[in-house]
């Protein structure tokens, strides 16, 4: 009866850090996966020598979100502009994950990456964005980085959502 005291009391000590260490981990895998679908949108770009897109799921997964403004909240999809095959489909966990990009990178609508890998907006303008992958859980979320000439980079620091 003692053991299994101080089992419950080791428990309830460590349950909260652990569900905060896998929150923060499921967001870390989220980061990382986005970041592969872009590299994966932009490979296909260069190879292909078409346009492709990186946007927010409409709710079947089937094609872009119509509401190009506001957070990613149900994933994401590499869409073919061309064909308008879906490539890549990724989905958030409901209600946990979002994805989050800035004021200051004006993205408005997908994000478009071009035969010479470069990222453009919905106007043709270059584009450089700054966004978080938001975690509802611990409020907190990790940052990424698209680069003008197609560079992606994440931070590994917790940045608030």
């Amino acid at each position: 009866m003692v053991v299994m005291t101080v089992l419950a009391a080791m428990l309830a000590v460590a349950a909260p850090p652990l569900t905060q260490f896998l929150a923060q981990a499921e967001t870390r895998q989220f980061s990382r996966h986005l970041l592969e679908d872009i590299a994966t949108a932009r490979q296909y770009a260069q190879q292909r020598a078409r346009e492709m897109r990186v946007c927010a799921a409409n709710t079947d997964f089937s094609d872009c979100t119509t509401n190009p403004v506001g957070p990613w909240t149900r994933g994401w999809l590499v869409v073919d502009s061309d064909t308008r095959q879906v490539l890549r489909r990724r989905q958030l966990p409901e209600g946990a994950l979002s994805v989050r990009f800035g004021p200051s990178s004006n993205l408005i609508g997908p994000l478009r990456l071009l035969s010479d890998g470069r990222f453009v907006d919905a106007f043709g303008a270059d584009l450089a964005i700054e966004g978080v992958v938001c975690n509802a859980r611990t409020g907190s979320g990790q940052k990424i980085q698209l680069h003008y000439g197609g560079r992606v980079h994440t931070d590994e620091d917790a940045w608030p959502c």
